[in-house]
């Protein structure tokens, strides 16, 4: 490595660090929102839900978002485990980043995508149906979506930069906006007692207050 290649990866490294620490800020947020009981479920959510996203950005998402040229979805050299010649991936974004490190910084906001949901439908959703969904989006909806943003877009008009912010929000803002369907069943069973019918039938909210406003503020400083 010379002096440039070991400061811009000492650089990604350290904003990638920045980035993966969003996590304890949401998770403050969202438990101190929350009621107590579910404080737990919360915040387990918001531990596991790297660990998910780190498995299917791997196995798969990684390929999917910077595999070639195809202006749908990347088809080149998928696979990054099992000894994949990982020299196609030289010059993806920077050629002055190791392949990990340009993986690890990709992986903190595809990670963050999937976050953005957990606090969406806190308290609205089961622990199982959270952890496949988190799946799903980072293993597919994500990199394709990065792909179009990277490839179709973004280069065309001459916009070369490492990550752009639309393309770690925008999935995440529409999977959020999807599963926070109220109306759907799963949701009526899991917030039994969030609200009632007035005689007139009118849906109001009954009173669920936080658990710890004061952690909620923690978000400001994270």
């Amino acid at each position: 490595m010379d002096v440039t290649m070991i400061i811009d990866t000492f650089w990604v490294l350290l904003a990638a660090i920045l980035v993966f620490f969003m996590n304890l800020g949401f998770a403050a947020v969202e438990a101190g929102f929350a009621r107590a009981k579910n404080t737990v479920n919360i915040l387990s959510k918001n531990f596991i839900v790297f660990a998910v996203s780190s498995l299917g950005f791997l196995l798969l998402g990684w390929g999917l978002m910077f595999g070639g040229d195809n202006p749908f979805v990347g088809t080149s050299h998928l696979f990054i485990l099992g000894g994949g010649d990982l020299s196609f991936y030289d010059n993806t974004l920077t050629a002055n980043v190791p392949f990990w490190g340009k993986f690890f910084f990709q992986l903190v906001f595809c990670g963050t995508a999937a976050t953005i949901v957990s606090g969406a439908v806190a308290e609205r959703i089961k622990y199982v149906a959270f952890i496949i969904f988190s799946f799903a989006l980072t293993l597919i909806i994500y990199p394709i979506v990065g792909h179009w943003v990277g490839r179709r877009l973004a280069f065309r008009h001459g916009l070369h930069g490492f990550r752009g912010r639309r393309r770690g929000a925008f999935p995440g803002r529409v999977g959020r906006s999807v599963r926070r369907a109220d109306s759907w069943p799963p949701y009526r069973k899991i917030r039994k007692g969030r609200y009632i019918l007035s005689k007139n039938t009118t849906r109001k909210t009954t009173s669920t207050p936080a658990s710890a406003p004061m952690i909620k503020e923690l978000n400001t400083l994270t």
